[in-house]
């Protein structure tokens, strides 16, 4: 058996989980502890990082974060002062990034050339019949 140094500095018995590599069980621990809100729920870091490591989530650790700021961007949790923000402990038993999967990023169509743009879609326009054409001519005689 060896003993691990945690986060807080001291000596900790080793948990089956970490025996494999206890040097980064920890991994992603101090980003996401530092990325939840400061909020009255937010407590109990000790016993999030054991969670943390027993989960296993340095393993995962992207996969979380992203969850995590996903979760935290949601109305639910960001209106009315945070006031429905679960204690991180809470979050971390509940593992909802388990089936949590990325929403598809947004596509944005940029245009850079309206002329290139503009001259293309004269092109593929269908022509305005003369009788339309004529029409309109007569109202811009009327009003200018």
């Amino acid at each position: 058996m060896f003993a691990i140094q945690d986060l807080f500095g001291e000596i900790g018995k080793p948990m089956a989980a970490v025996r494999d590599d206890p040097e980064n069980a920890a991994d992603g621990f101090a980003e996401w502890w530092a990325y939840w809100p400061a909020h009255d729920r937010k407590a109990e870091k000790r016993r999030c990082l054991d969670l943390w490591i027993k989960q296993g989530l340095a393993r995962h650790k992207t996969h979380v974060m992203a969850y995590t700021e996903f979760s935290l961007d949601t109305k639910m949790y960001k209106d009315d002062d945070r006031a429905y923000l679960p204690a991180p402990l809470v979050w971390l038993r509940k593992e909802g990034w388990i089936d949590w999967r990325a929403p598809p990023k947004k596509q944005i169509h940029i245009q850079t050339n309206t002329v290139q743009v503009t001259e293309h879609h004269k092109k593929a326009a269908t022509p305005m019949p003369p009788e339309l054409r004529a029409k309109l001519a007569s109202m811009r005689r009327k009003i200018g």
